[in-house]
This record gives structure tokens, sequence and C-alpha cells, in this order.
């Protein structure tokens, strides 16, 4: 088990470091989290599944590490993310369009992965807004995003 993966299951405690300081959290934090940023920490392995089972949380940035593997089915649960950036990584597979169905969600960022687009007829990748807000959907290679002009 890689150290990402040993850092979402240790629910009782939660140790990290930040300017040379090393703190903890004791007890079950992970469920009044609203942000994760774990953005350039040179992580290695797939995506844990349990990050889409924290349904707090708003905006998770995961972006400039090593991480692998697919986009987790979990994170459908995530109803209300706002902000989702997986970008610089080395994700493979396919971008779950099921995403699109996130009510609130604003911002994806996919962007230097090798994810393909779920293809619907001749569209790379069509996505559905929920609401009235515009989606920013940031790709990279060959996959592009088709924002439909009504609901």
């Amino acid at each position: 088990m890689g150290y990402f993966e040993t850092f979402i299951y240790q629910k009782d405690e939660v140790e990290f470091i930040t300017k040379n300081r090393i703190d903890s959290y004791h007890g079950d934090i992970l469920n009044y989290m609203f942000v994760i940023d774990l953005s350039c920490n040179k992580l290695v392995s797939e995506i844990p599944p349990e990050l889409g089972m924290m349904s707090t949380i708003r905006a998770m940035n995961l972006s400039h590490n090593n991480l692998t593997g697919p986009i987790p089915t979990t994170f459908l649960n995530l109803n209300l993310m706002k902000s989702l950036d997986l970008s610089y990584n080395n994700l493979s597979g396919k971008i779950p369009p099921e995403l699109t169905e996130i009510t609130f969600l604003a911002v994806f960022s996919a962007a230097d992965n090798d994810l393909s687009a779920t293809h619907t007829g001749d569209d790379p990748l069509s996505v559905a807004l929920s609401g009235d807000d515009p989606l920013s959907v940031a790709l990279s290679g060959d996959a592009s995003a088709t924002i439909p002009a009504s609901h």
C-alpha cells in the first residue's frame, strides 16, 4: 500500500507536515473537510476510491502528481463538488460522462493525462449541464468539450 492510500485509510489520525511543523488531527476529520488540496506532492498510486466517499468536499486538487489509473467512479458521489483538478498526472481510461451530473461542478480540469472522452455520436465529449452556470472544462490531447447552448 502506497503512502497516499495509507493517508486515506488512517481515519483515526491524520498527520501532515507544513512549514517544517508536524501537525495531526484525531478522530474522523475527513468527513468535515470542504477542500482537499494534495497538489504537487509527488503522490504515486491510483486515486483511492475512498476519496469519492468524502461527501462534504467542495473542491479537490490532485494536480501535478504521478497518479495513475482511471478516475474513480466513486467521484460521482461528490454531489457538492464545485471544482475538480486532476491535471498533470498519468491518469488513463475514459472520463466518466456521469461527472456532468454533479450539479454544482463548475470547473473540471484533466489536462495532460492519458484520458479519453466518452463519445456520443460524433461529439468527442458531450457535456450536459445540470444548472444554468457554464462548466469550464480543461482537457488535452485529442479530447475536447462541446457545451450545448441549451439544456
